[in-house]
């Protein structure tokens, strides 16, 4: 827990620059976002080291990238993203 929300706030604050007040709705959007990176990062590693000859490291390299740029970052930047006043 300690480690998703020192993340939560530095994709918030740091990366994204976003200084809303929408912890509730943006807390429970990336909590979800999230499980949903461990879940496609544990099943991908598994596939590839279970049914390729690739070494652990390279599986797990290739998975963590994959995930991260075509799950983790597209839905954070959504998140995150700016929004007009009052909406």
């Amino acid at each position: 827990l300690v480690g998703v929300t020192v993340q939560y706030v530095g994709n918030k604050y740091v990366a994204f620059r976003d200084t809303s007040r929408d912890h509730l709705r943006q807390g429970s959007r990336f909590l979800l976002v999230e499980l949903g990176t461990v879940l496609l990062n544990s099943a991908g590693f598994h596939l590839l080291v279970t049914q390729t000859a690739m070494p652990y490291y390279a599986a797990r390299l290739i998975v963590a990238l994959t995930v991260y740029s075509g799950f983790s970052f597209p839905l954070w930047a959504r998140i995150f993203r700016a929004r007009p006043r009052g909406a």
